[in-house]
């Protein structure tokens, strides 16, 4: 009998757990392995034990080489990019951009919102709700394919194997609740419009959902461990 697929997860931070992830995980017979890149637990793992790697999001930035976790992060993501396929989610797209040749730059305010248009017929991108809360824009790696645009730039591509998104596939209604919390939350919380991204989180919780399973059989498939993601019907963008 086959062993479960293996995938790692590269947590920074407890407001940025796996999420959604780790409730799709069981369903498809997937172990997943979090180690947190920020207590300097990385550097040890070695990438040809796991199927696939996810890289979660952070309030940190890949640009900033002064802090140590992040240069060892790059270097590890460009030591693994051979060897798995690599999801990198909002600060971890950025990461993975960095580590393959591309960059980051902070945005001018805030990207904090629900919705993202997919562009090109054989986008990978699933249709559905996704919800954006980024503090850097990407600049992706030479080679790379955008998949999904926003009005302030990238916010999906594809890297062979590889995929990045600025989004939030593994997001669940109570990790918004966090980090809109005016003591606990992330920085640049949208303190006047809390209530509203409140409500649009549950309304399109369900959407959000279906759409990130979608994206996760999508990893899983690049890793070969699953079936082929369906094709997906393009939309035009509307961020």
């Amino acid at each position: 009998m086959r062993p479960p697929a293996s995938i790692l997860v590269v947590q920074h931070d407890d407001r940025l757990p796996p999420g959604l992830l780790g409730e799709w995980a069981p369903d498809r017979d997937v172990a997943l392995h979090v180690v947190r890149a920020d207590r300097g637990e990385l550097a040890a793992v070695d990438p040809s034990r796991h199927d696939a790697a996810v890289v979660l999001g952070a309030d940190a930035s890949a640009a900033d080489l002064h802090v140590p976790w992040v240069r060892q992060e790059l270097a590890w993501l460009a030591a693994a990019a051979p060897r798995l396929p690599l999801l990198g989610i909002a600060y971890g797209s950025q990461a993975l951009a960095v580590a393959l040749g591309g960059r980051t730059r902070r945005a001018a305010t805030p990207w904090i919102t629900w919705g993202v248009g997919v562009t090109g017929a054989d986008a990978p991108i699933p249709a559905g709700a996704w919800l954006c809360w980024q503090h850097e824009l990407v600049v992706p790696p030479p080679g790379a394919t955008i998949r999904a645009r926003g009005l302030r730039g990238t916010l999906a591509y594809t890297h062979g194997r590889h995929l990045g998104v600025q989004f939030h596939p593994e997001i669940l209604p109570w990790m918004v609740d966090w980090w809109l919390h005016p003591e606990h939350g992330r920085p640049g919380a949208p303190g006047p419009r809390a209530g509203v991204l409140r409500a649009l989180t549950r309304e399109r919780a369900a959407a959000s959902a279906t759409a990130g399973r979608a994206l996760f059989d999508l990893l899983l498939a690049r890793a070969g461990r699953g079936p082929a993601p369906r094709p997906v019907t393009p939309k035009e963008p509307h961020v």
